[in-house]
């Protein structure tokens, strides 16, 4: 947990490469456990939206779903602007795609 608040701090201060690097160890981490997946959810999210503003829609596309289908086992209303978040990295993906 702490890499990926790590992750934030990096993303918010514009170290791009150190953000990837501890949102990637903090996913390795929590994909590790089967029980911690809204923390898989979480970092996911903002490893999307890292990659997303670095113009990696690739990778932010991947990220996005990835965490959309993974919130798919929780109740709407708990992840509700997660989803709303990956959707909208989803739609500007596409966008970028044309």
């Amino acid at each position: 947990i702490c890499k990926e608040r790590l992750g934030r701090v990096f993303a918010n201060l514009r170290e791009f490469s150190k953000a990837e690097e501890m949102y990637k160890e903090a996913l390795k981490i929590f994909t590790s456990f089967d029980h911690i997946v809204r923390e898989q959810i979480d970092c996911l999210t903002n490893l999307g939206l890292l990659y997303f503003h670095q113009n990696d829609f690739k990778k932010a596309y991947q990220c996005a779903k990835d965490a959309l289908i993974l919130s798919k086992n929780f109740p709407p209303e708990t992840t509700l602007q997660i989803r709303f978040i990956c959707n909208q990295i989803l739609k500007f993906c596409e966008m970028h795609k044309k």
